[in-house]
């Protein structure tokens, strides 16, 4: 009889060895998977395609037995050069990802989180309007997986301490900054697509303690490069918006845009044009009349005090307390505004005077030649010199009061409304002012249409000086 313990025996020998062959094969590869340079080839090649531009890093290692850390991170944008080509930049950022998708050779991130993250939104200078990052061609674009196993591959979360959004114009070999927004926060999957992420931000001060935005929220879809964007207390500094395209921006800094917007709203979707909508309170804007029409502000507007016209060195400049701004590709309008009517400039002299209204402009593109950054300045006054607009304002039951020695005494008004009140010496008054100046589309040739001012005067419970005319107005 055959005794079956050694047989059983010699199984038992030759399962662990299998197992330990197996354990040594397994942490060998473990070791060879994990090494920097392993890692390197699996993700910068793969985050590559993903993202549709160049992505490299200065150093690699591991941060853990599922973690790798990535230092001096960079993605790069095809066709654009130098630091302009520099889509983002990351000091550390660390990457947590699937062990067990790394025994398949398969390098699946599960979450993100980066120290620093600097984002470039370069436009270019002599085509406006075309932005770095709309030349990546993101290999997600045309993935034919399905939508659920795309989506099961996307990372859980990309965390950031401090994302820093900068707005760059590339022109002529050179980069200037035009300014900048800081960030805290974090990015996660949506549930509405297998390629987008919905980001919840935060507001940090920049270099100077200045808190310029205190939220963001919205979505990103990096196959499409579709983003919706809610801001939450905007300031408006410096008379600019921070981040602007340079059509919106070089508007802005004409009308001398300064104060904060409470809510703001930001969509874009390739193929469509960019458009936002800002709700206003306590925003303060000046009327660029001169540039508009073409003619000397004091032609237009003019200062009265107690009962004569007087000369006023003064730009008419509102404040805005509620309303909308819109703004399309080359396009600005403000809705249903209302507010103060005062000046910039006129050394304190001008009483605010509350108006409601509406103003829209729209730059006239393709009347215009090619953009060129060096050539701005001319660029954006034939703009102002041929664009379609309408400013149209209304003042409603305005009484004049009691002035004080060295209090504000003297009204800024269309030159036509001071005209009336100074021919009548008119010395107290209940006013209500209806104004529209217009210009419609410039013809083919690029020759400004017409001028359209028009607007009526009302004038109750009145006192004058003129002795011709003895009768209460």
């Amino acid at each position: 009889m055959i005794d079956p313990k050694p047989q059983t025996n010699r199984r038992r020998t030759w399962l662990r060895r299998a197992a330990i062959a197996l354990a040594v094969l397994l942490a060998a590869g473990l070791v060879y998977l994990t090494r920097p340079a392993t890692l390197a080839a699996l993700i910068l090649p793969r985050a590559s395609e993903a993202i549709g531009g160049e992505v490299t890093a200065a150093r690699i290692s591991l941060g853990g037995l599922n973690s790798v850390v990535l230092e001096d991170l960079r993605v790069r944008t095809p066709g654009w050069e130098g630091r302009a080509g520099e889509l983002l930049y990351s000091n550390r950022l660390e990457v947590r990802f699937s062990l067990f998708s790394l025994l398949f050779g398969e390098f699946r991130a599960r979450a993100i989180r980066a120290d620093r993250l600097a984002l470039r939104l370069v436009e270019d200078g002599d085509a406006a309007g075309r932005y770095s990052f709309q030349s990546l061609t993101p290999r997600v674009a045309d993935d034919d997986r399905p939508d659920e196993q795309r989506a099961a591959q996307r990372p859980s979360e990309i965390a950031v301490d401090e994302l820093v959004i900068e707005n760059l114009i590339a022109s002529g070999g050179e980069l200037r900054s035009l300014g900048e927004l800081r960030f805290r926060g974090a990015l996660v999957p949506s549930e509405q697509s297998a390629t987008a992420f919905r980001f919840t931000l935060r507001g940090r001060p920049d270099g100077q303690g200045r808190l310029s935005i205190a939220g963001i929220e919205g979505s990103f879809d990096p196959a499409t490069q579709a983003i919706s964007l809610a801001v939450e207390d905007l300031l408006i500094d410096g008379r600019q918006l921070a981040v602007a395209p340079i059509a919106v921006r070089g508007w802005t800094s004409r009308l001398g845009l300064e104060g904060r917007v409470t809510h703001a709203r930001f969509e874009y979707a390739t193929g469509e044009k960019p458009s936002a909508l800002l709700d206003l309170a306590g925003l303060g804007l000046n009327l660029p009349i001169d540039e508009l029409s073409g003619n000397a502000l004091e032609d237009a507007w003019g200062g009265f005090q107690r009962g004569a016209r007087v000369d006023l060195d003064a730009t008419p400049r509102m404040t805005l307390r509620t309303g909308t701004l819109r703004l399309e590709r080359d396009e600005v309008r403000f809705e249903q505004i209302t507010g103060e009517l005062g000046a910039d400039g006129g050394e304190g002299r001008v009483i605010p005077v509350p108006f409601r209204g509406s103003i829209a402009l729209r730059v006239p593109v393709d009347s215009l030649p090619e953009f060129r950054w060096e050539e701005r300045d001319a660029w954006f006054e034939q703009a102002a010199r041929i664009a379609p607009f309408s400013i149209d304002l209304a003042i409603r039951d305005f009484s004049s009061s009691r002035t004080e020695d060295g209090s504000a005494d003297t009204l800024l008004l269309p030159r036509a409304a001071t005209k009336i009140l100074a021919d009548f010496q008119v010395t107290a008054w209940t006013i209500d002012v209806d104004t529209l100046l217009s210009r419609g589309a410039p013809a083919d040739d690029g020759t400004p249409a017409p001028l359209v001012s028009r607007g009526e005067l009302r004038l109750s419970n009145g006192s004058g000086a003129f002795d011709e005319f003895p009768y209460r107005l």
